[in-house]
């Protein structure tokens, strides 16, 4: 109980720090992004049928076998709000790529899981213990 309380203590702590240096936090992460970075403004595409138009941030990539451009989704939109699924994993493309890993590393284990039940399940009610 006692570690439970010093975890909501400590938790509530780093909410009230957020909150007073939400400016700061912000002004950082816009500054890391726009470092090194080409932006281009008002790009026009269409998606589903809507005209969407937004800035596009592209930043290069800092291993140098790959070398490719990628589009970097700032956590911060224009209205100024953070968007915590860009900042926790770059984006909803990544967040999808993680799901899908995660489950398919979830059915693997699964299948070992009762693999090994399977076997030991074997080794117990085998026919050779039965024999006198």
């Amino acid at each position: 109980m006692k570690d439970f309380i010093i975890g909501v203590i400590v938790l509530i702590a780093l909410v009230i720090i957020f909150i007073k240096f939400k400016k700061q936090i912000k002004a950082k992460l816009q500054n890391r992004i726009e470092k090194n970075a080409v932006k281009i403004p008002s790009l026009t595409y269409e998606s589903k049928g809507n005209q969407i138009t937004e800035d596009i941030v592209l930043k290069k990539s800092s291993f140098p076998l790959i070398g490719d451009w990628a589009r970097i989704y700032p956590p911060i939109d224009e209205e100024g709000n953070i968007n915590w699924i860009n900042v926790i994993f770059g984006g909803k493309k990544n967040f999808i790529k993680l799901l899908i890993i995660l489950g398919l590393v979830a059915v693997i284990l699964f299948g070992y899981y009762e693999l090994f039940n399977q076997i030991s399940y074997l080794k117990e009610n085998c026919l050779c213990n039965l024999i006198p």
